[in-house]
C-alpha cells in the first residue's frame, strides 16, 4: 500500500488527498446537516404549534375580557345614573339624603350579576357602604389588595381572585367600577368570569381558528372540560357521543392534562396506517376551555426527504457548485426568516398595519400567513381599545372641567379655606392647611374645629360659630390662635359666613383663615429692636459723658502718680482711685458694646484658644465647689472676631453660670463646627444659613422660667440681689454677638440648668497670632513740636495741655471749632499736629480736621472721642488716614500716640 501510494504522482496525491478529504467532509457535513435540520424542523414545529395555541388562547382571553368588561361597564354606568337620579332628587329637596341612599341601596342589591354576582359600594376609606351581606356592610376592607386598587383607581375594569367559603380554591372574578363623588361611593359590579361564558359568541372566532393549518392536515380546535366540542373542523356536540373509542380515549387524555404537549398514535378513519400525532394544549380557567393545535409528525418531517436529496446532489457536485448551492439554499431559508423577524420588530413598536408578502407554501409561507392573521387581529383589538380609551378620556375631561373651577379657587389659595357643618365639624379644607398647620386634609375631615385650638380658646371659638350660625352674621376680622401639628402656635385672621340650604336653613359655615404668624413675629421683633435701639442710644450717650469725665480723672490721676513718691501717704488712696477708674472704664466699655457704638477690630480668632486664655482668669473667680468641664472640637475652624470681645463673651457667660449655682455644680464649655440649613432658619427666623462655629456654656444651676428667658438680654435686667449685678452682662454678650453677625440661643427650665449657645460665622483664613503689645518708641519726650489741642471739656483740655507741655511739646489750646480756626490760621505752617475731639459744640471735629489738612497737607491729625461707631471710624482711619485715640485714655497712651504719629511708627 505504501509502495503503491509512492508510485502516484504528486498531482494524483493532491487530487486523491483533497478529493477524499472533501468527500468525507461533505458526507459528514451532510449527516450532521440532516440531524440538525431535523432538530430545527421539530423545534420549529413545536414553536409553531405553541405560538398558534397561545395566539388562540390570547384571542379568547381578550374576547372574554372585552365582552365581560363591556357588559359590566354598561351595568355599572346604568346604576351610577340611578344613584345620580336619587342624588338629584335629594338635591332638589324631594327626598332626604337617608331616603335617597335607602332607595338606591334597595335597587342596587336587587340586581343579580351573572349567576352569583352582585353590586356593592365602598368609599375612599375602604368601608363597604352597600353590600348584600348585613355582616359585611359597614366593615372596612382596606386590607384587601383589590379594595386598595379600587380606592386608587375609582374607575375601570379589575380582575382579582376570590374564594368563597366552601370553594376548593380561589377563582378569577371580574369587576367594573365607577365613582360617584358626591357620596364618595365606588359602585362595583362583580361576578365570577366563568359565569359570563354565555356572552361569548363562538362564531366570532370559529372561522379564524378553523383556517389555521399545520402540515397538510393539522388543525386547531377547542373543547371544554366536560367534553363538549366548542370548535372543531370535523366534529360537533360532545366527545362522549362519538363512536370511535380511540378518539374518546385521546380526548379524555387531553381533558385530564389540559395544558402542555401530548404525542399519541392515531389512525384516520380512511387510512390503514397508524401515525404519530402531536398536540399542544392551553387551558382557559375562566371559560373552562381547552385550546388544542395538532398535526402529524411525518407531515412535519416531510421536508427532510428534500434535504436528503439536496445533500446527495451536493456530494456529487464540484466544490464550486457545492459552495454556490450551499449559499443559495441557506439564503432561501434565512432571508424569509430575517424578513419575518424585521416585520415582528416593526409590529412590536406598535405598527399593527405591517404585513408580509406571502410567496411560498412552505413553513415560511405558513409563518407569514400566521403573522398576517395575528397582526390583523391585533390591529382590530388595538382599534377597539383606542375607541374605548378615547371615550374614557372624554368622560374624564368632562368631569375634570366640572371640578376645575372649584379646585383652582380652593387648592391654589394661599389661605386656608374651610367648610364647617352643624356644631363646627370640618367637612372640607383645602390642601394648603398641610403647609400652614401640618395636617393633611383627610386628617381634619369629620373632626371638630376646636381640636386644632388651644384648650383655653375652645369656648371662644364655640361662641364665635354660634354667633355666625344663630345670628347669621358675617365675621371679617376675628383674630385667633390655632395649634400646629408639631405643637407650635399659629396666629390667624378668620373671615366666615353662614351657608344655607334650599329652605334657607343654616347648615354650616364657610370661612377663610389667613395666617398672620410671621407678621406677629416681625411686629414683636420690631418692638424689641426699637426698644434696644432706644436703650442703646441712651447707653452710648451715657458712655460718652462718662468717658470724658474718666479721661479727666485718669489724666489727673496719672500726673499725680508720677509726682508721688514711693512712701507718699497719698499713694494708697491714689491706687484706690486708679482701681475705681478702671472699673468705671470697664463699665462704659460694656455700655458701648451694648449700644454697638464701639468699633471692633476683627481678625481670625480660634475660640479654643480664647477659652483657654480666659480660664486662667476666671478660675480664680469660680468657687471650688464648681467644676469646669471642657469639650472642645479638635478640628474647630476660626471665626472673624475681636479677641477682646470674644473673651468678654466667654467670661460673662461663665460668671453668669457661676452665679446660677450658689450651692455648687458643673459648668460645661463646648465648641463645634456646625452647618445651618434652611430647615433650621425656618424654625429660627433670626438665624442664617451657612458654616458657623458654635460656643455653648451650660450649667447645672437653678434654671429659669419662660418669662425670665424673654427678658435676660434686656439692659439692666437682673435676677440677682441688689448690689450683686449691673444687669449689663448678658446685654453686653448680646450686643457683641450681634456686632459679629451672629446670634445666641437659650435653653433653660426651672431646676434643669441653663445652656447658652452662641453662633459665629466661620472665617475663611487661619486664626492669627495674638496681637503684639503696642510698640512704643524708646523716647516719648517731645522735641518742641507745636501741637494744637481742640477739646470742649475744660478738665480734659487742661490735663492734655499740661501733660504735653511737661513732656517737651509746645502746646496751643482751643475750646471750640471757632477758636481752633483762629489759632490754626495764626500758626499755619508751624503746627506739627492737631489733637481734635470728634464732638465739638459748634462743629464736627472730623470736618474741622479735613479743613486743616486741605489748608496744610503736611499737618498730622489725631482724633479722639468718648464713643465712635465703625462707619465714622472708617472715615477717620481709612478714608482720611488720620489716627484715633479712644477715651478714656491714659497719660502713657496719649504720649505714645502723639509720639508715634510724629515719628510715623504705626497706628495710635
Amino acid at each position: 500500500m505504501k509502495s503503491l501510494f509512492s508510485m502516484i504522482s504528486i498531482r494524483g496525491k493532491l487530487l486523491l488527498g483533497y478529493g477524499l478529504a472533501f468527500i468525507l467532509t461533505i458526507v459528514g457535513a451532510g449527516v450532521i446537516t440532516h440531524y440538525m435540520v431535523r432538530s430545527v424542523i421539530e423545534s420549529r414545529i413545536e414553536d409553531e404549534l405553541k405560538v398558534s395555541t397561545t395566539a388562540i388562547y390570547t384571542m379568547l382571553e381578550a374576547t372574554a375580557d372585552i365582552t365581560i368588561k363591556n357588559h359590566l361597564r354598561g351595568i355599572a354606568q346604568r346604576n351610577r345614573d340611578i344613584v345620580d337620579f336619587y342624588y338629584q332628587r335629594f338635591r332638589r329637596g324631594e327626598l332626604t339624603e337617608a331616603e335617597a341612599k335607602r332607595n338606591v341601596r334597595r335597587i342596587l342589591l336587587s340586581q343579580q350579576i351573572g349567576k352569583t354576582g352582585y353590586i356593592y359600594c365602598v368609599n375612599s376609606e375602604g368601608v363597604a357602604v352597600v353590600h348584600k351581606s348585613p355582616g359585611v356592610e359597614g366593615s372596612n376592607f382596606l386590607y384587601r389588595s383589590f379594595v386598595q386598587d379600587q380606592i386608587k383607581r375609582k374607575e375601570g375594569y379589575l380582575i382579582y381572585d376570590w374564594q368563597n367559603p366552601g370553594d376548593p380554591e380561589p377563582r378569577p372574578k371580574a369587576l367594573y367600577m365607577t365613582y360617584f363623588e358626591p357620596w364618595d361611593w365606588i359602585i362595583s359590579v362583580s361576578s365570577y368570569r366563568s359565569e359570563f361564558i354565555d356572552l361569548i359568541n363562538v362564531e366570532d372566532f370559529r372561522e379564524g381558528i378553523l383556517d389555521l393549518r399545520f402540515g397538510r392536515t393539522g388543525y386547531s380546535y377547542i373543547l371544554d372540560v366536560e367534553g363538549k366540542i366548542i370548535v372543531h373542523p370535523s366534529y360537533q356536540g360532545s366527545i362522549h357521543d362519538i363512536g370511535d373509542e380511540d378518539l374518546r380515549s385521546s380526548a379524555r387524555k387531553i381533558i385530564t392534562q389540559k395544558t402542555g404537549r401530548i404525542v399519541y398514535d392515531w389512525r384516520n378513519p380512511h387510512e390503514n396506517v397508524t401515525r404519530k400525532k402531536i398536540v399542544f394544549l392551553n387551558y382557559i380557567p375562566d371559560l373552562e376551555w381547552i385550546v388544542a393545535s395538532s398535526g402529524y409528525l411525518d407531515e412535519f418531517n416531510e421536508p427532510l426527504l428534500y434535504i436528503q436529496n439536496i445533500i446527495f446532489v451536493i456530494t456529487a457536485a464540484a466544490t464550486a457548485v457545492v459552495l454556490l448551492m450551499t449559499l443559495w439554499i441557506s439564503s432561501t431559508i434565512t432571508s424569509p426568516l430575517r424578513r419575518l423577524m424585521n416585520h415582528f420588530s416593526t409590529g412590536a413598536t406598535g405598527d399593527f398595519t405591517v404585513r408580509m408578502d406571502v410567496s411560498s407554501n412552505d413553513e415560511i409561507g405558513m409563518l407569514a400567513r400566521y403573522f398576517n392573521t395575528f397582526m390583523e387581529k391585533l390591529h382590530l383589538y388595538s382599534s377597539s381599545l383606542h375607541d374605548e380609551v378615547e371615550e374614557h378620556k372624554r368622560s374624564v375631561e368632562a368631569l375634570r372641567e366640572s371640578e376645575e373651577r372649584f379646585r383652582l379657587l380652593a387648592e391654589n389659595s394661599p389661605d386656608i379655606i374651610i367648610s364647617l357643618v352643624h356644631e363646627g365639624f370640618v367637612s372640607y379644607v383645602n390642601p394648603v392647611v398641610e403647609t400652614i398647620l401640618g395636617y393633611a386634609p383627610r386628617e381634619l375631615i369629620g373632626q371638630a374645629f376646636i381640636s386644632m385650638a388651644r384648650r383655653q380658646d375652645a369656648r371662644e371659638y364655640v361662641r364665635l360659630f354660634k354667633k355666625i350660625r344663630d345670628r347669621r352674621e358675617t365675621v371679617l376680622d376675628y383674630t385667633g390662635v390655632l395649634v400646629h401639628k408639631d405643637g407650635s402656635l399659629r396666629h390667624f385672621i378668620f373671615c366666615g359666613a353662614p351657608t344655607t340650604d334650599s329652605q334657607g336653613q343654616v347648615v354650616g359655615i364657610e370661612g377663610v383663615l389667613k395666617d398672620i404668624t410671621e407678621r406677629r413675629v416681625l411686629e414683636s421683633q420690631l418692638q424689641q429692636v426699637q426698644k434696644l435701639e432706644a436703650v442703646g442710644a441712651l447707653a452710648g450717650g451715657v458712655a460718652h459723658d462718662f468717658n470724658n469725665i474718666l479721661t479727666a480723672i485718669r489724666g489727673s490721676l496719672d500726673l499725680s502718680l508720677l509726682s508721688a513718691g514711693r512712701n507718699d501717704p497719698l499713694l494708697k488712696n491714689l491706687r484706690q482711685i486708679e482701681n475705681a477708674v478702671t472699673k468705671a472704664t470697664d463699665l462704659t466699655r460694656k455700655l458701648l458694646f451694648f449700644s454697638r457704638r464701639q468699633p471692633i477690630d476683627t481678625v481670625p480668632v480660634h475660640l479654643n484658644k480664647s477659652v483657654d486664655s480666659i480660664l486662667k482668669i476666671v478660675e480664680r473667680l469660680i468657687d471650688k465647689n464648681i467644676s469646669i468641664m471642657l469639650d472642645l472640637a479638635s478640628d474647630l475652624q476660626p471665626v472673624m472676631a475681636d479677641t477682646g470681645n470674644i473673651e468678654q463673651v466667654i467670661m460673662n457667660l461663665m460668671i453668669n453660670a457661676r452665679d446660677a449655682m450658689p450651692e455648687g455644680g458643673e459648668i460645661v464649655i463646648r465648641t463645634r463646627n456646625v452647618t445651618i440649613d434652611e430647615s433650621y432658619t425656618k424654625a429660627h427666623s433670626y438665624a442664617k444659613t451657612g458654616e458657623f462655629v458654635c460656643l455653648s456654656v451650660s450649667d447645672t444651676g437653678t434654671g429659669m422660667d419662660g418669662e425670665t428667658v424673654k427678658h435676660i438680654f434686656e439692659p439692666f435686667f437682673t435676677t440677682k440681689d441688689r448690689g450683686k449685678g449691673t444687669g449689663l452682662g448678658l446685654a453686653v454678650v448680646y450686643g457683641i454677638v450681634k456686632q459679629h453677625k451672629g446670634w445666641i440661643t437659650v435653653d433653660s427650665r426651672p431646676g434643669d440648668g441653663t445652656e447658652f449657645r452662641v453662633y459665629f460665622p466661620r472665617a475663611d483664613g487661619e486664626a492669627g497670632r495674638e496681637p503684639d503689645m503696642e510698640r512704643l518708641p524708646a523716647d516719648i519726650l517731645g522735641k518742641g513740636e507745636k501741637i494744637l489741642i481742640v477739646e470742649d471739656d475744660p478738665d480734659i483740655l487742661s490735663f492734655a495741655a499740661a501733660a504735653l507741655k511737661n513732656w517737651g511739646y509746645s502746646v496751643f489750646t482751643a475750646a471750640s471749632a471757632t477758636e481752633a480756626c483762629e489759632v490754626f490760621h495764626r500758626r499755619q505752617g508751624d503746627l506739627a499736629l492737631v489733637f481734635i475731639d470728634v464732638v465739638l459744640p459748634d462743629r464736627n471735629g472730623l470736618d474741622l480736621a479735613e479743613e486743616f489738612v486741605q489748608a496744610d497737607p503736611g499737618i498730622r491729625v489725631l482724633m479722639t472721642s468718648g464713643y465712635m461707631d465703625e462707619k465714622s471710624l472708617a472715615r477717620i482711619v481709612r478714608e482720611n488716614s488720620h489716627r484715633f485715640l479712644a477715651k478714656p485714655y491714659s497719660l502713657q497712651s496719649m504720649l505714645a500716640a502723639v509720639r508715634a504719629i510724629l515719628d510715623d511708627l504705626g497706628e495710635a
